[in-house]
């Protein structure tokens, strides 16, 4: 056999162990689990969503994208804006992860956002989700610590960074209320695993 076939032959046997289908289905089933779990999250809240469905896999897709737990971006999006994509804050935040225009602007050029047009395309959820969880993952990169970076994402990270310089405490009630409510998703998404099929 010549040195070209008997290495075509080993990539051959190789590629199975390299990249084993049960993974990929292993990666496939948790998808289609945790997106359910969102999509039933969403259909049991308060909300006020189109297309629950696009909503459900943008969560899941834009978590994936920058190491975010879905159940974390839910959670900061019950706790933003109680599900409400028209929300605006008295601070002129807007959408379900309650974004002020100014940053909004300046994470959609960072993130090369097509869709953006404005303070407007914070009222379209899909474009909220993809803006708010690059936020909440630059954030989470930057500071290196999921509680600071939750704080940041509520507080602002110039006030969160210039706390930190002067070594002031930082308050995370904020952030443990995130991350109360994203374990109880989390649970709630283990129950519905072992009780339900996918939606």
């Amino acid at each position: 056999m010549s040195r070209t076939r008997f290495g075509f032959a080993a990539l051959i046997f190789l590629l199975p162990q390299i990249f084993p289908s049960r993974l990929v289905g292993e990666t496939k089933a948790r998808r289609i689990h945790e997106t359910s779990h969102i999509l039933s999250m969403l259909k049991s809240s308060n909300m006020d969503l189109s297309r629950p469905r696009a909503v459900a896999e943008a969560i899941w897709r834009e978590s994936r994208k920058y190491s975010l737990d879905p159940m974390l971006v839910l959670a900061v999006i019950k706790v933003e804006s109680e599900f409400r994509s028209e929300a605006v804050s008295i601070y002129g935040a807007r959408g379900l992860m309650q974004l002020l225009p100014t940053v909004a602007h300046v994470l959609a050029e960072e993130a090369d956002l097509e869709e953006w047009e404005g303070p407007e395309s914070l009222h379209n959820p899909v474009t909220n989700v993809k803006l708010g969880a690059f936020y909440l993952g630059y954030l989470q990169e930057r500071f290196g610590d999921l509680k600071v970076a939750l704080t940041a994402y509520n507080q602002g990270p110039t006030s969160v960074q210039r706390m930190l310089e002067s070594r002031a405490a930082l308050s995370f009630d904020y952030a443990r209320k995130v991350l109360s409510i994203s374990r109880n998703y989390r649970e709630q998404g283990r129950q519905h695993r072992a009780g339900h099929a996918p939606i």
